[in-house]
């Protein structure tokens, strides 16, 4: 009985301890939290107004939630309890975990890879009399106008993908849209795919926990368009890999690692890419284009390259971020290189077409958000 009694208060006083625990280190910092991982800007407090009260508890629970004791360290250790322990994703609608430490994203970016919701025929040729439109603009301007799709990472690596992903279709969505617009229509379509999955068999050309290509799938990926655009334009000569001198260093957070919680499992390597003889190109003052309306990076909208002297021909790149990493190997091949980071619409911005009078413009578009192309029904 003794036992019994000593035993209930052990179980209260551990009770009282636990839920009293967060208070308590809120004001003595016996454990601090680790800092935040979350890509978006938490909730805040909620001023008090007795005579507005009705909103309050809302908010205020909202901001409890986004703030209470040690909570990007609980949320660490669940992620690290699926991941480790379970073998499963934290977040099945965001993060698909991958085999030998790879991270997908889930939602468009997986079903551009298992081929699902396929562009209807219709939709097809939207894009295509998009694509279109933009090359008789650009011929008039006596202008080229070449497309690269730049893949999702899954469809060059989907051995690394888990077993329990099955393509639906043999293509995804840009292969789809590469074999469609070959087939009916002119245009110069650059073909990513086979180009990465030929490269790909030694150091990775993405990151492992992040969605974008790293500096060596730019590199594959610069040339793969130039070789594309030296079929019509003398002068453009690939980038040889042996001219530069490859540098290992640890990777930063990547997109994928942080919404997981930053693991150390996840620790990768970045390859840096440094010309022996320098780079022909030199980075120069950018115009000043207006910023798209609540464009996120206004500092990355618009970068220029030139080469001091060159005769070569002028390149204007509409692109989402994946144009930061390959701008800088595509301008070795032009005397002027502007890059716009157009926020993710793929449009021509004619203003700046007209300013700048380029001989060349490419289109960079990241596979997932090809339907950011078609018409807001």
């Amino acid at each position: 009985m003794r036992h019994q009694f000593f035993r209930t208060y052990l179980i209260t006083l551990q009770f009282l301890c636990v839920i009293s625990f967060p208070f308590l280190n809120d004001r003595f910092h016996f454990i601090t939290d680790i800092p935040g991982f979350e890509n978006r800007k938490l909730a805040e407090k909620p001023v008090f107004n007795p005579e507005h009260l009705d909103p309050y508890p809302a908010a205020f629970e909202k901001y409890y939630n986004d703030t209470f004791a040690l909570r990007s360290r609980i949320i660490r250790g669940f992620n690290l309890y699926n991941i480790v322990i379970l073998k499963k994703t934290p977040f099945p609608d965001e993060v698909i975990i991958g085999k030998n430490n790879w991270l997908f994203l889930s939602g468009m970016h997986v079903n551009a890879y298992l081929g699902k919701d396929r562009f209807s025929e219709k939709e097809l040729r939207s894009l295509k009399e998009n694509f279109l439109r933009n090359k008789k603009y650009l011929a008039s301007k006596n202008c080229k106008f070449y497309v690269m799709i730049v893949p999702t990472k899954a469809n060059i690596y989907p051995e690394n993908m888990p077993f329990t992903f099955w393509k639906l279709n043999e293509l995804g969505w840009g292969e789809e849209i590469n074999r469609y617009m070959d087939k009916n229509s002119d245009l110069k379509m650059i073909d990513l795919f086979t180009a990465l999955k030929k490269e790909k068999s030694n150091d990775p050309l993405y990151y492992l926990a992040d969605l974008h290509w790293n500096r060596l799938g730019a590199f594959y990926s610069a040339n793969a368009a130039i070789n594309k655009m030296s079929q019509n334009i003398p002068g453009l000569s690939p980038l040889a890999l042996g001219d530069y001198r490859i540098l290992k260093k640890p990777l930063g957070i990547g997109d994928i690692r942080r919404m997981v919680g930053d693991l150390d499992m996840y620790n990768e390597t970045e390859y840096e890419l440094v010309p022996i003889a320098g780079s022909r190109s030199k980075e120069v003052k950018k115009e000043n284009y207006m910023v798209n309306k609540g464009f996120v990076f206004p500092d990355e909208y618009a970068r220029v390259r030139e080469i001091k002297g060159s005769r070569q021909p002028k390149l204007l790149i509409f692109s989402d971020s994946f144009g930061m990493h390959i701008f800088p190997f595509l301008s070795e091949n032009f005397s002027r290189t502007v890059k716009i980071f157009d926020g993710w619409s793929y449009a021509i911005n004619t203003e700046i077409v007209e300013k700048e009078k380029p001989d060349i413009v490419l289109m960079v578009i990241y596979e997932p958000f090809i339907r950011n192309m078609l018409p807001k029904e």
